[in-house]
């Protein structure tokens, strides 16, 4: 059983690794990022997953990234990266489409992929999702004196 999740995991890296060169994922996040409508329905989708227990561990930067992203799209953060605000936004289609590399339905191992791929996106997207936190508590702080 071990030696099986760990082929099964093994493919998963190999397969998180080749998401940023999937057009499929990629194009799915450009239409969306001019459909405002269709944007909000994908991060309200996407908060269900808070409390899914196989995503606690990255369930802060989850938050960060749904926020970076609702930011981008509104207006309110100007200072990004296309690039970088597509990989987020394919990232979290990829997370709520249950029929993806591995099943979400698959037990034990369904969001296995998903939490893979977040995580790589997240790796690829580090410096923008600093600065954009940097410029949250900016404004954080001075909306509140």
């Amino acid at each position: 059983m071990i030696i099986n999740e760990m082929k099964v995991f093994d493919n998963v890296i190999n397969y998180a690794q080749k998401f940023q060169e999937d057009n499929i994922w990629l194009k799915k996040a450009n239409e969306l990022i001019n459909d405002k409508e269709g944007m909000i329905d994908l991060l309200e989708k996407v908060k269900s997953y808070f409390n899914k227990k196989e995503f606690s561990k990255v369930s802060d930067s989850l938050k960060l990234v749904i926020t970076y992203v609702k930011d981008c799209v509104t207006g309110k953060y100007k200072m990004f990266s296309m690039v970088k605000l597509t990989l987020s936004i394919a990232s979290i289609i990829y997370i709520v489409t249950p029929l993806d590399f591995l099943s979400d339905f698959t037990p034990l191992i369904g969001f296995t992929d998903d939490i893979a791929i977040f995580s790589y996106v997240t790796k690829k997207i580090k410096e923008e999702i600093e600065g954009y936190a940097s410029f949250k508590n900016n404004t954080t702080r001075i909306s509140s004196t």
